[in-house]
Order: C-alpha cells, then sequence, then structure tokens
C-alpha cells in the first residue's frame, strides 16, 4: 500500500518552515529525512503524527484532509497509524513508573488497563527492558534505557507508521 502525502504550507515564526511539500511512501521503504538545523525536519514529523496543525493549507493523508480545523475524531484515527519518538526521550516520557508510561499510550487509544498492561508488558521484552525495571523510575534509567521505553510507547499499539526523530543521537 502506499501512502500519500501532500502538504501545502506551515507558517512556523514567521516564516514557511514547510512549503509545497509532497511525498509518497510505499509499504516497506525506509525514508531518511535529513536537512540543516531549523530546516523543518522534526515540524515534518510533529505535522504527520498530526502533533501540531498546518497553520494554513492542508495535509492529504491517504485520502484523509487534515488541516487547522480538523475534529479530533479525525486526528485520532490518523494517529493511530503513527509511532512518534522524540529527539529527546526525557521530552516524551512523563509518569514517573516505566510500565504506566508504556500502557499510557495503549490507554490512550482505548484499550483497558488489562489489555494495556500485557500489551505494554509485551513490548518491553521485546525491546530489551529488563522486568525488574519495569516498576523502576523512567527518570533513574540511563538514556538508552529512556529511549528504549520511549520506542516501547510508540510501539505499543502496533503503527503502521514509526517516526524516529534524530534516531541515531544517543
Amino acid at each position: 500500500k502506499q501512502v500519500n502525502y501532500l502538504y501545502k504550507s506551515f507558517l512556523h515564526e514567521n516564516s514557511f518552515s514547510l512549503n509545497n511539500l509532497s511525498l509518497s511512501i510505499n509499504s516497506g521503504e525506509f525514508i531518511l529525512v535529513a536537512g540543516q538545523t531549523g530546516s523543518g525536519k522534526t515540524t515534518f514529523l510533529r505535522l504527520l503524527d498530526t502533533l501540531i496543525l498546518p497553520s494554513n493549507g492542508e495535509i492529504n493523508f491517504d485520502g484523509q484532509i487534515i488541516n487547522n480545523s480538523s475534529p479530533e475524531k479525525i486526528l485520532m484515527k490518523v494517529r493511530r497509524n503513527f509511532g512518534f519518538v522524540f529527539q529527546f526521550p526525557q521530552r516524551q516520557l512523563f509518569s514517573p513508573i516505566v510500565l504506566d508510561d508504556v500502557e499510557f499510550a495503549a490507554l490512550n487509544f482505548g484499550n483497558n488497563k488489562a489489555e494495556a498492561s500485557k500489551k505494554a508488558k509485551e513490548v518491553l521484552k521485546q525491546i530489551g527492558i529488563e522486568e525488574d525495571l519495569w516498576e523502576h523510575s523512567v527518570f533513574n534509567l540511563s538514556v538508552g534505557q529512556m529511549r528504549k521505553v520511549a520506542i516501547a510507547g510508540a510501539l505499543v499499539n502496533q503503527p503502521k507508521y514509526l517516526l524516529l526523530d534524530e534516531p541515531t543521537s544517543g
């Protein structure tokens, strides 16, 4: 399946950080977006995941039109497709306990507590976070462990697409 992404423009700090961007990604492809600091890479990822909305113009994601007045119901439909891992895991993690942090993502998409816990434990095992760390504070982990927990939170709902902001840092 091919995902088509058309983006008209995004106004950021009184200048266009993205303008007339068009992109198609085929199933199974890995895409790298490279550029200078401030060139719009993170903005692009945040727009894909609808963490931010276009200030003007629109996004066409797989036939679904997103603009600055799109209802939350539509945004949630699009968000289900993406798992987003921030550049700095400290900015993504917020729950004091590792397991709770990963469970939150599953709860956010409608799973009950038992389902969320089961999914969180499965993905934590898959990415190599040992069980003895599940009840520890995320803020007492190493940066590498924090990054793994952030990845687990992004993967817990089995998204179609994984967005990694600065994946080689750290």
